[in-house]
């Protein structure tokens, strides 16, 4: 059964395995992990984790430290977060290609002007590509999904 343990209890162990380690100073990690675990009830490998710990944090060992690993983990919520923004915006983006070639074709001034039959041609294939290319020039934020777009406008040419 896995046990939680608190902070003060963790700091307390990692204290006393230190202070063995200084008393006596030929005895193996294992040995001292053994005489701690007599002495506590802990077991030796959840002692051996939080030292190992402590150890990388105080930079006696190599390895990614606790402040590092928070860093880590907020980074990649963030990044999550904008690959979500990024969909968002490709979605948006799409959406306001399609409407803008649905409001030219069937808007009132168009209708006007032009024959259904012209309003048609302006949103097909080459048309609809020229128009998405124009408008994701002009929009900055969606740079990064230009290519993906380019994919998708191609894809409505055929």
């Amino acid at each position: 059964m896995r046990t939680k343990y608190d902070q003060e209890t963790k700091d307390r162990l990692i204290r006393m395995f230190y202070e063995r380690r200084q008393e006596v100073p030929g005895e193996s990690m294992r040995a001292s992990f053994r005489h701690l675990h007599d002495l506590t009830g802990i077991s030796p490998d959840t002692m051996r984790g939080w030292v190992d710990r402590a150890r990388v944090d105080a930079r006696e060992k190599p390895g990614v430290t606790s402040a590092e690993r928070e860093e880590i983990r907020a980074l990649r919520k963030e990044l999550a977060e904008l690959k979500r923004a990024n969909e968002i915006l490709k979605t948006a983006a799409l959406r306001r290609i399609s409407f803008a070639c649905l409001s030219s074709r069937f808007s009132l001034s168009n209708a006007l002007t032009r024959s259904r039959s012209a309003s048609r041609a302006r949103c097909s294939g080459i048309s609809l590509r020229s128009t998405a290319l124009t408008h994701l020039r002009r929009v900055s934020a969606v740079q990064p999904i230009f290519s993906a777009t380019l994919t998708m406008a191609a894809h409505y040419d055929s």
